[in-house]
Order: structure tokens, then C-alpha cells, then sequence
């Protein structure tokens, strides 16, 4: 995600309204559809996020490069827009594509969008009653913060610097998000598992009411995270 001289000369939609006009009327005839789908790139008529704007597969494992060559929008904010796809909730996730695509302005410099967004995902983490009661999970999470700082200045942090950082930071970010959904999950997996009547019933109950608060939790902050990218996108120039 650290521009490249290559990332910093391109331009979205390669400066041609035609060509943001011809993906926008894509995505949202397949919006229109219902065909915009998850688990897999393209089909030949459903698809994904980015699936449905290429309408390629990912055989290659390339889709995300393609995406790039095509739309002249970095491969990172590619990525980043496929896995908030994949995470949101499906009403949600369908409108997803023409949001993204609409929210970019043409011929833009869009090479210092991803270190932006993960410096407000990072501090909004700070922000959070589960995260700033720790002061180490601050800590971790404000060291990379400002590495991804003096990226937005052209001052890019050597390796050894990202790898000092990166492992607290990774550790703390991973405690942070379960953390959203810890409570919820344990309240609702008591409830199931006082219905159940057998200690096996208990257990199967408490694994989904689990699992189904934490996917909830992830879904509802993918969607938040959207709304962040979505701000960043419309004020690029």
C-alpha cells in the first residue's frame, strides 16, 4: 500500500469520464440484476465487487492488477474495496460496486488514499472504550499510525522500523476487533445455552450465538469502514 512511483503517476479512470461511465453503467445493470453475488470473482453472469466491474474471473489470480490497468485505480484500494465487499452485510454489499466506482472523481491522484484510510482505522481503534483503557494496545496501534504518517509526507519508514511495530500492533488490532463482539456473543451464547436441556446442546448453542455476533459485529464495522473509504475517495484530486 506505500505508493510507488508508478501508483503516484496514475490517474483515475485514466482521466476519461467514458471510461468511469462505461463501469458505473456496468455495475449497476448488474446491481439492477441481482447479480452482483459473494464467494467467487465471475461466473460468467454473477459476481463480486470487483468480478462484476471487470466481469473477469480471478484464474490468473491477477484480478485486483486487471483492475488497476483498466480503471487506473490503485491494485491496494482494489483489495480494499473487495473485502469490504466481502464482509458487509449482502443488502448493503450489492450497492457497494456503484458507490465505490461513483465516489471517485476522474483523473485523480488516488496513491495516498490507503495510507489515509488505515491511519483513521487505526485511530479510530484508539478511540474505542475497549481500546483505550490498554495502554499498550494504544501504544501499538499509534506507533504504526505514525509510521503510515510519514508515508503521507514521502518520509517511508525503513523495514526494520515496519517490523518493529507490526507484530504488537497486529496483536493489538486482532484484540481489538474481537473485542467488539465479545460481549454481545457472551450474552447471547448464556441465553442459547440455558434453553438448551443436554451439556452437547449447551455447547452448539454457544458456538453459534457466537459466531453469529461476531459476524454481525464484523459486518456492521465493514460497513462503517465503507462510509471512511467512500469520504476519502470524493475528496481526492
Amino acid at each position: 500500500m506505500i505508493p510507488t512511483e508508478e501508483i503516484k503517476k496514475l490517474r483515475s479512470f485514466h482521466s476519461d469520464k467514458a471510461v468511469k461511465d462505461k463501469f458505473v453503467k456496468r455495475v449497476l445493470a448488474h446491481q439492477k440484476a441481482d447479480r452482483i453475488a459473494h464467494g467467487f470473482y465471475w461466473d460468467g453472469g454473477h459476481g463480486c465487487a470487483v468480478g462484476c466491474t471487470l466481469e473477469l474471473s480471478n484464474n490468473d489470480g491477477a484480478v485486483h492488477k486487471h483492475f488497476q490497468e483498466q480503471l487506473g485505480v490503485p491494485e491496494s484500494l482494489a483489495r480494499l474495496e473487495d473485502y469490504l465487499f466481502g464482509t458487509m452485510p449482502t443488502d448493503k454489499a450489492a450497492k457497494w460496486p456503484a458507490e465505490f466506482l461513483k465516489a471517485i472523481p476522474v483523473g485523480a491522484d488516488l496513491s495516498l488514499i490507503s495510507p489515509k484510510f488505515i491511519i483513521i482505522i487505526l485511530k479510530d481503534l484508539v478511540k474505542q472504550n475497549y481500546v483505550k483503557d490498554d495502554k499498550a494496545v494504544v501504544k501499538a496501534v499509534l506507533d504504526v499510525a505514525q509510521l503510515w504518517a510519514r508515508v503521507l509526507k514521502g518520509d517511508v519508514p525503513k523495514n526494520e522500523e515496519w517490523s518493529a511495530a507490526w507484530s504488537a500492533a497486529e496483536s493489538a488490532a486482532r484484540s481489538a476487533a474481537r473485542s467488539a463482539a465479545e460481549s454481545a456473543a457472551r450474552s447471547a451464547a448464556r441465553s442459547a445455552a440455558r434453553s438448551a436441556a443436554r451439556s452437547a446442546a449447551e455447547s452448539a448453542a454457544e458456538s453459534a450465538a457466537w459466531s453469529a455476533a461476531w459476524s454481525a459485529a464484523e459486518s456492521a464495522a465493514a460497513y462503517k469502514m465503507s462510509r471512511t473509504l467512500l469520504r476519502l475517495l470524493k475528496k481526492a484530486k
